[in-house]
């Protein structure tokens, strides 16, 4: 009676195992996709992200008003000022007389940076009073109004156009820098959410074949009682199952270093459990495994990520050459006007034109300003070079991923089938090992098999979410809903 309840234990123990390995899921909370959000919703690192996101919007900005009309305005309170002048005499002596004075000032200016032609345009204006102090006060006003100027460079290059297309550049470069890094996020949180899986996967296998070595240890003695297995077949027993103690602690202390590693990723607290959900297999269309839409999507950012520094060389190239001689010219028109009565300001006020033209080239400069211009032509082709070759590596690139996206679903498919001839073997064996038909070896060995056809099934499962995602952080496209990233 006592080998037969044993039978029925060992009967329960590997029907459970069955089922709970086929399955190969738990009750869960937490899936891949959750995992993913959660990570994007509380990660430092995006907040990071973000805050950055801020500053460069803000510099934009800041560049944009530039190019906006600004206006200054400045008042000088009166300044007072006594002074003590010596005024020589007819009889020789000296005379000391006091002076009091205080002035004031009121400026107003317009300034407007022209990007069309690289030059500014300028209005000044401004007010003067001058109030003589003490027993003989007087006052008296002086100004200058509409006094409209010009300043423009009559080289090629054009700092205003050059710093607007870097800047347009770099505005490209940071969106997608933002979308890539969140990508690469979700890749760090897959690989280490498929780790603490596979090693929660492999903790549970382990406590259930635990299980079943106790039970069978109890199912050898038996044996022995009625002299049907040897003294040896005892001690292999003991031995499996003091192995299966051990397995199970390291399997255990394994998982709950993934999953502190998991937890710490998405930012959650100490006292949180997390119960992962087996992630299911990806669906992906044949544009992407065809790959023609892919590569131009990968591409596409790959010249745009490029775009920064590739305008940044070539204005870099056209200043250098423009800084072989300098142009200047500057205009200059207004009015002006003093008067001791402010109504008489505007009463006939003088005019005032100027006319600035200016070139500047130097002598004897060695060579420098022309050995610059040659280093930054060459840096610019340099970078032309290493962009066609980063297309050429980006295409060889883009292609290993897809055919490593799809050995990966080929071996998953493969490892399906495995795993449930593996399971299979292992059922059959239990059996022949209850009839006496196998020996304990045989049945460590065909468990060890349906453990690693789990385990390899998972890790191609694994291969597949890892590439498809290399791929989206590649091509910035989300082809399981046909839709771009950064929209």
């Amino acid at each position: 009676m006592k080998f037969k309840h044993i039978l029925t234990q060992l009967f329960s123990v590997i029907s459970y195992f069955l089922i709970f390995t086929v399955n190969s899921q738990t009750n869960s909370t937490l899936s891949i996709d959750d995992a993913m959000i959660i990570a994007i919703e509380t990660s430092s690192h995006v907040k990071k992200l973000n805050l950055n996101r801020e500053i460069q919007k803000a510099e934009n900005k800041i560049f944009r008003s530039t190019f906006l009309p600004t206006v200054d305005v400045a008042i000088t309170a009166p300044t007072l000022n006594r002074s003590i002048s010596s005024i020589p005499q007819d009889d020789g002596s000296i005379r000391f007389r006091e002076s009091n004075t205080a002035s004031s000032s009121l400026a107003l200016d317009i300034e407007q940076n022209l990007r069309l032609t690289g030059g500014t345009i300028r209005i000044s204006n401004s007010l003067n009073r001058l109030d003589q102090l003490g027993t003989n006060s007087s006052k008296s006003y002086s100004g200058s109004w509409l006094g409209l100027s010009y300043r423009q460079s009559l080289g090629a290059y054009n700092s205003f156009k050059s710093s607007s297309r870097a800047n347009e550049a770099l505005t490209g470069l940071n969106r997608l820098e933002y979308y890539e890094n969140l990508e690469q996020l979700k890749l760090e949180v897959i690989n280490l959410y498929f780790s603490a899986y596979i090693a929660k996967m492999k903790m549970d296998l382990s406590r259930q074949l635990n299980v079943n070595s106790k039970i069978l240890l109890d199912l050898a003695r038996e044996r022995e009682k009625q002299k049907s297995i040897t003294k040896n077949e005892i001690l292999k027993a003991e031995l499996s199952k003091i192995e299966s103690e051990s397995k199970l602690l390291n399997d255990s202390t394994s998982y709950s270093i993934k999953i502190e590693e998991l937890r710490i990723k998405l930012g959650l607290i100490d006292s949180q459990t997390l119960e992962l959900v087996r992630p299911y297999n990806l669906s992906v269309s044949n544009d992407l495994l065809e790959g023609n839409k892919t590569y131009s999507y990968a591409l596409r950012n790959y010249r745009e990520k490029k775009n920064y520094e590739l305008v940044k060389s070539t204005e870099q190239t056209k200043k250098t050459k423009s800084e072989k001689i300098s142009t200047n010219v500057s205009i200059g028109f207004g009015f002006n006007n003093s008067s001791e009565d402010f109504q008489e300001l505007l009463v006939r006020p003088q005019q005032q034109q100027s006319l600035n033209f200016s070139i500047q080239k130097k002598i004897i400069d060695w060579n420098s300003a022309s050995n610059r211009y040659q280093i930054s032509k060459n840096q610019l082709e340099i970078l032309k070079l290493s962009i066609t070759q980063g297309e050429y590596e980006l295409k060889s690139e883009i292609s290993a991923l897809l055919s490593s996206l799809a050995s990966s679903f080929e071996r998953i498919s493969a490892s399906k089938r495995r795993s449930e001839l593996a399971l299979l073997n292992y059922k059959l064996t239990n059996e022949e090992y209850l009839l006496g038909k196998a020996n304990l070896i045989e049945l460590n060995q065909s468990s060890l098999r349906s453990e690693s056809a789990l385990i390899e099934a998972l890790e191609s499962l694994k291969q597949s979410w890892t590439t498809y995602y290399q791929l989206r952080k590649k091509t910035l496209y989300d082809f399981e809903n046909d839709v771009s990233l950064t929209k």
